[in-house]
């Protein structure tokens, strides 16, 4: 495998699932404004995975933000502007519990704002200074077609480790020396039927 193939893997799925899902919403509900988190659900690992490719940091967060602040800032610069908020906002909270949260910040209230297929609404700020409130808008449709455009330019990128990064999310090595007692029992208890051994 090489670097080219890693990038060119993770995008043709981003394509084959993330693509043809948004291709149907479209279809089923074209114009409507929001209440796709599951898309977002979808999108943030492939972005980390991205980083991973990229990056090879141990902090899946860190992955996540240097390719907001670096590739995707090279299509939208708004994405480096807000990508701590974008991580806080969206990534964590839908990857660590079921729901999109606000921030709290200097007596302020920062919203999110999920939209779909309205590109002249992504990573667009609104307020009501009345009651001390802003939101963030995130066009999933536009950060999609913005991961695409990361991945061409990232298949022909020289210079990096993605191919051997790649193939090690692909195995997992654990030896019965591991310190997950609990994995190493779990492994024994499924090939010990089929090899004789205790």
């Amino acid at each position: 495998m090489t670097n080219s193939e890693a990038y060119l893997n993770v995008r043709n799925r981003l394509k084959d699932e993330v693509g043809n899902i948004i291709d149907n919403l479209v279809i089923l509900y074209p114009g409507a404004g929001g209440g796709y988190w599951a898309l977002a659900r979808l999108l943030f690992p492939v972005i980390e995975s991205i980083g991973s490719l990229k990056y090879g940091n141990r902090s899946t967060s860190k992955n996540l933000t240097d390719i907001f602040e670096n590739e995707l800032a090279c299509v939208n610069p708004k994405y480096a502007s807000y990508s701590q908020v974008i991580a806080q906002m969206y990534r964590n909270s839908l990857i660590h519990q079921d729901e999109l949260r606000s921030i709290s910040y200097e007596g302020k209230i920062i919203h999110w704002s999920v939209k779909l297929n309205i590109p002249s609404e992504n990573l667009v700020i609104t307020h009501r200074e009345d009651v001390g409130q802003y939101w963030v808008s995130l066009d999933l449709t536009s950060l999609y077609k913005d991961l695409l455009t990361v991945c061409n330019a990232l298949v022909d990128s020289p210079n990096n480790e993605a191919a051997e990064r790649y193939e090690k999310w692909k195995l997992q090595k654990v030896t019965s020396q591991d310190s997950n007692t609990s994995m190493v029992n779990q492994l024994d208890q499924i090939i010990r039927p089929f090899t004789g051994t205790v």
